[in-house]
């Protein structure tokens, strides 16, 4: 049994509904007239001049990049969030409440530094690279992101809030030029890199405005 393939008015595809058959070589004729995304839609083939960017758009889709992208700038949203509270305040936002929300916004922090680190250690790992060294600097930055976002009082320990943002500051910065050195490494994609300067570029932005407000109300 044949198969009776169908062509629609490209002036208006969707409006019309005007299905008539379509010779045997409308495939061909079509993305050589039209070159673009009818043809591709139709048929599952890029038209002229769109395979490039088809292939990249299937690729995104496909793969880590469109993922690990849409979740990277959505974690961002609570560190804009803490940040932009702080500066609301004290006149549509009450202090106090914004100083929850700055201490959130910290801990917040502290657990997307020490998931970065997890990540990076499982990139090193992939190396099989020897020594304790290593893999020691990223359990410091955990530990050092842990310090920034315990409370005070524990272990007798206390750290100014200013102090706890320049401490998660740093860290960021650090994991940052740690998996560039990987991707650098051929480790990482290039994609992911770009990916990883574009967030942590974001976040050190959050963290600034946010240890600036502290810094004004003399947090330190």
């Amino acid at each position: 049994m044949s198969t009776t393939r169908f062509s629609h008015d490209v002036h208006d595809p969707v409006g019309k509904g005007d299905l008539r058959p379509a010779p045997d070589d409308a495939p061909e004729t079509t993305a050589k007239r039209f070159g673009g995304p009818y043809a591709n839609d139709r048929y599952d083939q890029p038209g002229a001049g769109d395979e490039t960017q088809t292939s990249a758009s299937r690729l995104d889709r496909s793969g880590a990049e469109y993922p690990l992208t849409r979740l990277g700038y959505l974690g961002l949203i609570p560190f804009g969030f803490g940040a932009g509270i702080a500066w609301l305040s004290p006149w549509l936002v009450a202090p106090g409440l914004a100083l929850t929300i700055a201490t959130g916004t910290l801990a917040y922090g502290g657990i997307i530094a020490a998931y970065m680190a997890g990540i990076g250690a499982g990139g090193l790992l992939g190396q099989n690279r020897p020594g304790v060294m290593t893999y020691l600097s990223g359990m410091i930055a955990t530990l050092v992101a842990w310090l920034m976002i315990i409370p005070d009082g524990y272990f007798f320990l206390s750290i100014a809030p200013v102090w706890r943002v320049v401490g998660l500051f740093a860290v960021f910065v650090y994991l940052y030029a740690r998996d560039l050195q990987l991707a650098v490494a051929g480790t990482w994609p290039d994609w992911y890199a770009r990916l990883r300067f574009r967030l942590t570029a974001w976040v050190v932005i959050a963290l600034v405005a946010l240890g600036a407000r502290l810094l004004l109300w003399g947090l330190i």
